[in-house]
């Protein structure tokens, strides 16, 4: 039975990732918002700011990860976050969050490619091909798609699933909780991602074309923070942005860690799907731009195809593993 503090756990989860995930669109797009890599390190600042205080207050005990993997997990963590943010910026909400289904059978190619043996049944790899059905259909129905926009999608895929799988191996192999393996590779992403913002948000921006990013410069006369001070909303509507953007952040991350501790796997599940199918509605209404009248339908279907396949191979996977758990 959820409690009421798992229920408000829930609420503030759904609330806090779809609520960043408008506020990125919002800041990358209504407001124009170029310096993707700044934000980012603003972020991490956050972050470790909240979870250092958290840790002094009791709440975990920090623990170091050593070696090279705490800086590799790091440098493939800002891959991941940055082309995420980056998808934001050149799709649809729809869009990218319909991208994000394709996550599932990404991690099971590179598994196979990686010599990572698991079972899977030929029900899982059917609601496979729903996934990838569900996708198509939701992507080609949308009128902003381009080919920028599905380069940086498809790359965005592929360093998530590399990065959950490396994620999973290594705070199995280092013996770390969530908050622990967040807290020990902070430091290393606010080291790579500093440096990386001076270098392309302020001195040479005209890089940032080789990695499919807006050439903008913080310093730019036409392009840079003046630009963004006297855009939409004025210097107080993107002040306010920034700020929510980071705490919305830091909020997913804290909401995250309690409802795995305090609900069912199959609970925090259905919370992920219910968080994707309400990004979806309130992207396609306030960000996406309408396709043609008959289209609309096609669209919806792909989108509950593609919802419907994911949830399948949730329930596909969770049975597949108590059989495999009452085997032993």
């Amino acid at each position: 039975m959820v409690g009421v503090l798992s229920m408000l756990g829930i609420v503030a989860n759904i609330l806090s990732t779809t609520g960043v995930i408008i506020s990125n669109k919002a800041l990358l797009g209504r407001q124009q918002f170029p310096f993707i890599i700044m934000g980012l390190f603003l972020n991490f600042c956050t972050t470790f700011t909240l979870l250092e205080l958290s840790a002094r207050a009791g709440s975990f005990t920090p623990k170091c990860m050593q070696g090279k993997d705490r800086w590799l997990l790091a440098g493939s963590a800002v891959l991941t976050i940055l082309s995420n943010n980056a998808s934001v910026e050149a799709n649809s909400v729809g869009t990218y969050q319909i991208a994000k289904l394709l996550i599932v059978p990404c991690i099971i190619v590179l598994e196979r490619f990686r010599g990572i043996e698991r079972t899977y049944t030929p029900a899982m790899y059917f609601s496979l091909v729903l996934i990838t059905v569900g996708v198509a259909l939701t992507t080609v129905t949308d009128v902003e798609l381009n080919r920028r926009g599905c380069a940086i999608a498809f790359f965005s895929t592929i360093f998530t699933a590399h990065y959950q799988i490396w994620q999973s191996s290594k705070q199995k192999e280092h013996g770390l909780n969530a908050k622990q393996i967040t807290h020990t590779v902070m430091i290393p992403q606010m080291i790579i991602s500093g440096p990386l913002c001076l270098l392309l948000d302020v001195w040479q921006p005209w890089l940032k074309r080789f990695i499919l990013l807006p050439v903008f410069g913080i310093l730019d006369e036409e392009n840079g923070s003046l630009r963004l001070l006297g855009g939409p909303g004025g210097p107080a509507e993107l002040g306010f942005n920034l700020v929510a953007n980071n705490l919305l952040a830091v909020g997913i991350n804290l909401t995250t860690y309690y409802l795995i501790a305090a609900t069912s796997p199959v609970t925090y599940q259905i919370i992920g799907q219910c968080k994707t199918v309400l990004i979806i509605i309130i992207g396609y209404f306030l960000f996406d731009v309408a396709p043609p009248p008959g289209l609309v339908y096609v669209r919806c279907c792909g989108a509950f195809i593609a919802i419907g396949g994911v949830l399948w191979y949730g329930h596909m996977k969770r049975a597949l593993e108590a059989k495999e758990s009452k085997a032993q």
